[in-house]
């Protein structure tokens, strides 16, 4: 799937669900480089570092689309907001 395609996708609330299921904490979704052969990918970056439970690939449009997902991640408008209370 190519990137104009993944980028309208990844706007779709249907999608956000496929990705995240439950979660419920800070996430990003955005769409780049594959771990394979510069095969396009959703890249997730969530605030947990426990992975395990999120998607490697999501069916889409009948193409399984990989998911990289990344650990870590920190919304940067609430550690800014966080910051203006210190």
């Amino acid at each position: 799937m190519n990137l104009q395609s993944l980028q309208r996708h990844v706007r779709r609330s249907e999608v956000r669900v496929s990705l995240l299921g439950g979660y419920q904490g800070p996430y990003s979704i955005g769409v780049g480089l594959g771990d394979r052969d510069g095969e396009m990918a959703f890249i997730l970056c969530v605030g947990t570092e426990d992975v395990r439970y999120f998607p490697t690939s999501i069916p889409l449009d009948g193409e399984n689309v990989p998911v990289i997902v990344r650990p870590g991640y920190a919304d940067p408008h609430f550690q800014r907001a966080a910051g203006d209370l210190a």
